[in-house]
């Protein structure tokens, strides 16, 4: 017998403070809560089970023309979550911050298109992480392009993960390194074959 709650809030605000320069602020709320609505009887006089989740986010994304060929996007990000829980007996009561700046340049030219980015992420218990990625597509037809790309990844483990029943506090953040090769082919000409 337990009692939920789930809430999700989002506001996204959209204006341009010139022409070509569009920018963006998403608000975010979300709040996560599960609480046994039962004493243990193992463990006569404590507090019932709960698992307590919130997180805020705030997303600034600005995209600036740059000209007919070339976007530059720039923004800043910000996350505050807070995570409690008692769960058999053990507890933990973990709040943690993200802070973000991240900068996109995406250049087209003919057949050919790339897209650079980079991000430095701030996170409270982790410290700086500094992610990139690079991709590049060539149109070989106007149904047919060539693309290959190379990137890094960071994702902090979670409070559950460090902290809840079986976690781990020693755990350390994933990290990863991607490379691609790809041929992309549409497939409107085939469909539209196929209805005449």
């Amino acid at each position: 017998d337990e009692d939920y709650r789930n809430q999700a809030t989002g506001l996204d605000l959209t204006g341009e403070f010139l022409p070509g320069w569009r920018s963006n602020l998403s608000l975010s709320h979300m709040l996560d809560e599960v609480d046994q609505a039962q004493d243990d009887p193992y463990n006569p006089g404590q507090i019932p089970d709960f698992v307590h989740t919130q997180r805020n986010v705030i997303d600034w994304q600005n995209d600036i023309a740059l000209g007919d060929y070339q976007l530059l996007t720039a923004g800043l990000y910000s996350e505050a979550q807070h995570a409690g829980s008692q769960s058999y007996g053990l507890g933990y009561d973990a709040p943690d911050r993200i802070n973000a700046v991240y900068l996109e340049d995406d250049l087209n030219s003919g057949p050919h298109r790339l897209v650079v980015a980079a991000r430095n992420t701030h996170d409270q218990a982790f410290g700086d992480h500094v992610t990139w990625n690079a991709d590049y597509g060539y149109d070989l037809t106007s149904m047919t392009r060539l693309t290959a790309g190379a990137g890094t990844g960071f994702r902090a483990t979670s409070a559950e993960e460090r902290f809840g029943f079986g976690g781990n506090p020693a755990v350390r953040p994933e990290t990863s390194r991607n490379i691609e090769l790809g041929l992309r082919q549409s497939q409107a000409a085939t469909l539209l074959d196929c209805r005449q």
